[in-house]
């Protein structure tokens, strides 16, 4: 139970310092903010849970078979009970905050070009995790690595998608009306793609560093 509540929590925290950093007076800085908020849920939770916090990076986990299977679906739920949370609390928040908090307009994605977005930076989520949070002599460093490399993507892709590149969250901005539901599938095909990618790129360099292990 100790590892699907950290997936909720971990979650909660991101979705909602995702909403309320975009809808601030701070706005441009965003990424950077969710870059140091995933930072920090991933050095807390990483000895809990993996720190997957992303459905697509559970689901890649499961490919590669370094996630149990009666695990995936309480993970995912937990996941996206949070992100659920997290929405409700950013609206009422917004709603009840005396300060000039800007008013929230729903983003209007570009289709083809917002999946391809969030295909590469769900891509680099996941390998990220995968490669470094994976190894015990990468893994101190791996919550760092992977908030840098959301926070780089997440300014440049931005105008694109947002750069949610995580479903869960993607629900939570759509709870929050800061995105149209309609939207929902390219949140979920574009980063699926990018995490089973992701994942098959990892198998593929496991290969290789074992064959020239075997070389040597």
């Amino acid at each position: 139970m100790h590892k699907y509540l950290t997936e909720f929590i971990g979650v909660f925290f991101l979705s909602l310092v995702s909403i309320l950093v975009v809808t601030g007076n701070y706005s441009a800085l965003a990424p950077l903010a969710i870059g140091a908020a995933l930072t920090t849920v991933t050095g807390i939770g990483y000895g809990i849970s993996g720190a997957h916090f992303n459905p697509v990076v559970s689901l890649a986990m499961l490919l590669r078979g370094k996630m149990d299977r009666t695990d995936i679906i309480y993970f995912i739920l937990a996941q996206t009970l949070g992100a659920i949370l997290a929405g409700t609390v950013a609206v009422f928040l917004m709603e009840s905050s005396l300060s000039s908090i800007p008013e929230v307009e729903p983003r209007q994605n570009g289709g083809l070009a917002a999946t391809v977005a969030e295909f590469f930076g769900a891509f680099a989520w996941t390998l990220v995790v995968m490669t470094t949070l994976l190894k015990t002599d990468q893994e101190r460093n791996g919550g760092l690595l992977l908030g840098l490399t959301v926070m780089a993507l997440g300014f440049a892709l931005r105008d694109i998608s947002g750069g949610i590149f995580n479903p869960a969250v993607a629900v939570a901005w759509m709870i929050s009306g800061m995105a149209f539901w309609a939207d929902l599938p390219l949140y979920i095909i574009g980063p699926l793609l990018g995490a089973g990618a992701g994942a098959s790129l990892y198998y593929l360099m496991e290969k290789l560093q074992a064959a020239d292990e075997f070389k040597i």
